[in-house]
């Protein structure tokens, strides 16, 4: 059974940037919001604030799924719902308020 560790992310700090141990390995992870379009970025940073991989977050869908082998990483991080919610929109409405972005490991 994978393992589910939400990342902890809440809408008063978008844009943020934190740092976070996935797979032995450090990176900071920043999250943007576009507002024209409401939908949020993922971005990956090394020590130097340097851009390795950025994607835009879609629901039950691995931010990293074509930067995982770059970033030597194992896991999945995917915005997911939280207990009791039926949203599938990540938008201003429902990101954070119904959903979360999860690192997910597997087995």
């Amino acid at each position: 059974m994978p393992t589910f560790n939400e990342m902890p992310y809440t809408l008063d700090e978008i844009p943020v940037e934190k740092i976070f141990k996935i797979d032995n390995t450090q990176f900071t992870y920043r999250i943007e919001h576009n507002e024209t379009k409401d939908f949020y970025s993922l971005y990956v940073l090394d020590d130097e604030n340097v851009i390795l991989y950025s994607s835009k977050l879609v629901f039950d869908n691995d931010a990293l799924h074509a930067g995982a082998a770059i970033l030597n990483l194992i896991s999945e991080i995917k915005p997911l719902n939280r207990v009791d919610s039926d949203a599938q929109q990540l938008n201003l409405s429902t990101f954070f308020s119904q959903m979360g972005i999860v690192a997910v490991t597997p087995d």
